[in-house]
């Protein structure tokens, strides 16, 4: 398996010489994008606000990462039913960005709790 980075001139003219050189095999190609999974800034950033949040209800910062999950439907349905949330590790940056928008809004709205935009908190931590 070969990535190319197609926002590159090299990139492009790389993937373009090695599909060509497949296709004079007759081999198959499996195309798909590969997108930048979070990044460890919003990964932080992310945990802290679950902590912060849970601290300030008085429950477990686990307990309320599972329950945001659940509440904005960022999880799986188990073959019985249940709910099982998503990995957070498993988002791309972008949708990485919707899920923590998502999550702010809904502190403030179910549990009347202000969090920090990304952009407040690094602010004063970096």
């Amino acid at each position: 398996m070969s990535i190319h980075d197609l926002t590159i001139k090299d990139g492009i003219q790389t993937a373009k010489d090695r599909l060509n050189a497949i296709a004079k095999k007759g081999g198959s190609v499996e195309i798909k994008e590969v997108k930048e999974t979070r990044t460890s800034r919003q990964n932080r950033y992310l945990h802290k606000q679950w902590q912060i949040l849970a601290d300030d209800i008085g429950d477990f910062m686990e307990d309320v990462k599972f329950d945001s999950k659940i509440a904005l439907g960022f999880y799986t349905e188990t073959s019985s039913g249940n709910k099982k949330p998503k990995e957070s590790s498993k988002l791309n940056t972008k949708e990485f960005a919707e899920f923590t928008e998502k999550f702010i809004a809904w502190a403030w709205s179910f549990h009347g709790v202000r969090l920090m935009t990304p952009e407040e908190y690094f602010k004063g931590v970096e």
